[in-house]
């Protein structure tokens, strides 16, 4: 008696390519993931669209009489930046929100992407929201102007994120990309301007800087001090550490930068370094004692 085997493969790809491409072709593919439930499934199918949506967006250069279904857009009001953006539910009370920036630096269109999930509570056993909108408010001092994002809750007028300076995040999201930008100092000197206006605000230091990623932020039990790290990736698989300690008294706020010096300090563990000759590292937990 003879058995045979038959093997059978298949390929998945449970949404297609962009045959058609163009922002109709963005939009349409969207809305089949959107009604994807499994988590597995949508991950993959979003990852797929996300890299096809970066191109069009970028190469795209008037939105005027695009009008999606899926895919919510908010211009800037100085319209130097565009978001794009969508909400997915999991449940009535776990959501998602996966958004896009489209920006200008080195005279190129460069496209970032951000994740942040967000819980809606109950009110009487029902979401206290359903429908979700980004809107917009800027802090303007000198010649930089602080892009603030808040997705607010559209029946409630709840706020459920806020976003310090959406520049601020993709220029992070753009120092981490190997091919983003050609000039990594005009891209760190944009930067170090922007954090040092968020440092040095009062209304702004106390808020919540999660939203950094990229960036750690430690905070003392008083609030009054703050310890902020971050890695910049050089050329080649190195990098170095850049950071200050904030310290704020009587309104007034000093900020101490720290100076990575890793290269020149031989034996870390018994040199005694300061601000000027820091062994940079990226801070994850601050530990107070009192004496």
């Amino acid at each position: 008696m003879r058995f045979f085997l038959t093997l059978i493969f298949f390929t998945a790809i449970p949404y297609g390519v962009f045959a058609d491409g163009g922002l109709s072709a963005v939009d349409s593919k969207l809305g089949n993931i959107l009604r994807e439930d499994n988590r597995g499934r949508f991950e993959y199918a979003f990852n797929e669209w996300i890299t096809i949506a970066k191109e069009v967006l970028s190469e795209t250069s008037n939105f005027n009489d695009w009008q999606p279904h899926n895919l919510k857009q908010l211009c800037l009001p100085d319209s130097s930046m565009q978001i794009f953006y969508f909400v997915k539910k999991w449940k009535p009370t776990e959501c998602d929100i996966r958004w896009l920036v489209r920006l200008k630096f080195e005279n190129k269109i460069q496209i970032c992407s951000f994740q942040n999930d967000f819980a809606v509570p109950l009110v009487k056993k029902m979401a206290a929201d359903t429908i979700f909108e980004f809107s917009s408010t800027f802090l303007e001092s000198n010649t930089i102007r602080l892009e603030t994002l808040t997705l607010q809750g559209s029946q409630s007028a709840r706020p459920y994120l806020n976003f310090i300076d959406i520049r601020t995040m993709a220029l992070f999201e753009l120092m981490h990309e190997r091919n983003a930008v050609a000039d990594r100092s005009e891209l760190l000197a944009e930067l170090d301007r922007r954090l040092n206006m968020i440092w040095t605000n009062n209304e702004l230091f106390s808020q919540d800087w999660s939203n950094f990623k990229r960036m750690m932020t430690l905070t003392t039990k008083n609030g009054q001090m703050r310890i902020c790290t971050y890695i910049v990736p050089t050329e080649g698989f190195s990098s170095f550490v850049k950071g200050a300690v904030l310290i704020r008294d009587n309104n007034k706020i000093d900020v101490i930068a720290l100076r990575d010096r890793t290269d020149e300090i031989k034996a870390p563990e018994r040199t005694k370094v300061s601000s000027d000759k820091w062994y940079g590292t990226l801070y994850t937990d601050l530990v107070e004692t009192n004496y």
